[in-house]
């Protein structure tokens, strides 16, 4: 079967560079959900050690360990938060365009797929699954067709890619086990197929997922609130506190919400009160470790609340913190 013809194939190229620009531009510009901050605000700001022992890391452990290190060199803003989700956009998309070359509806429809979803332009181990799997798809579809007598040359590499996929999202436990069944029916032979690709996956994700595993506890329901009217919120808590020192009271669930633009804006004057963070204790800008909050003369508390009308309560003053 030859190769599809030239102009589809620039037109296909065109899609992919579209969809990717449609993800940046995503990626750059939507609030930051809930389940966003959570991730951020529970595990990406830790250190790798302690993030790993957090209740909530076990599903985004892959994805924090990224994230981490983009917003270390850019620092922290919605883009480079999703920035590890915005590759793996992009490997996907790549991927897909290599795996079509002789059918290319199908990076049309994968390419459709990519650009509705939100998994490659939100924060999370969906995006890094998805293309992790792909690649396997990739890799196991590669190995059929240039070596049909020795298909199982690349099965340990298909196998660390499956177990990569399982350890960034559980979610997608099923389409790689889906997808180790029909290696298994398309080699049929049990030997290579458990030895190489089963028992490699399994230990791929047993190294990643054991401590986290160990610690990990049922998630905590996401707090119902539009991103929007939590952003808007945040932009008026700003105008108001100014650089004055302030303290900031909110229900636990939001929390998270507070960390994250606290580190995104660089806020070193306000003061985050819940159970997610020690009282009396404010967030560095750069690295998210906790550091004593000082501060000379009063301080003005607000109640921050996306739901009310203008998104806090106004300030009351209350003595320094020590």
């Amino acid at each position: 079967m030859e190769r599809a013809s030239t102009a589809s194939t620039k037109l296909a190229f065109a899609l992919g560079i579209a969809v990717m620009g449609w993800c940046i531009f995503r990626a750059a510009t939507a609030p930051v959900t809930a389940a966003e901050a959570t991730l951020y605000g529970r595990v990406a700001r830790l250190p790798l050690l302690e993030a790993m022992l957090q209740p909530d890391a076990w599903n985004g452990i892959v994805y924090t360990s990224l994230s981490r290190r983009a917003v270390g060199l850019f620092r922290l803003s919605e883009f480079t938060f999703r920035l590890p989700a915005l590759l793996a956009a992009g490997a996907f998309l790549v991927i897909a365009f290599r795996m079509t070359a002789r059918w290319r509806i199908g990076f049309v429809l994968l390419s459709a797929w990519a650009a509705t979803t939100p998994i490659f332009t939100l924060a999370g181990g969906a995006a890094l699954a998805s293309a992790f799997l792909a690649a396997a798809a990739w890799i196991l579809m590669k190995e059929l067709q240039l070596h049909e007598h020795n298909a199982s040359r690349n099965l340990n590499l298909c196998g660390m890619l499956l177990g990569l996929a399982v350890a960034a999202s559980w979610r997608f436990a099923v389409p790689a086990v889906i997808l180790a069944a029909f290696s298994l029916a398309i080699l049929r032979r049990w030997q290579p197929w458990v030895e190489r690709l089963i028992a490699t996956a399994c230990v791929t994700a047993f190294i990643i997922l054991f401590l986290p595993a160990v610690h990990a506890s049922p998630p905590q329901p996401l707090p119902d609130v539009d991103p929007v009217a939590v952003r808007e919120a945040i932009a008026a808590l700003r105008t108001v506190s100014g650089s004055h020192p302030a303290r900031i009271l909110s229900d636990p669930s939001l929390q998270s919400y507070l960390i994250f633009y606290k580190g995104r804006y660089r806020i070193r004057t306000w003061e985050v009160v819940g159970d997610t963070t020690r009282p009396n204790y404010i967030v560095t800008t750069r690295t998210g470790l906790p550091m004593p909050a000082v501060h000379q003369g009063p301080v003005s508390v607000y109640r921050f609340n996306p739901a009310i009308d203008g998104g806090f309560q106004p300030p009351s003053t209350s003595p320094p913190s020590h």
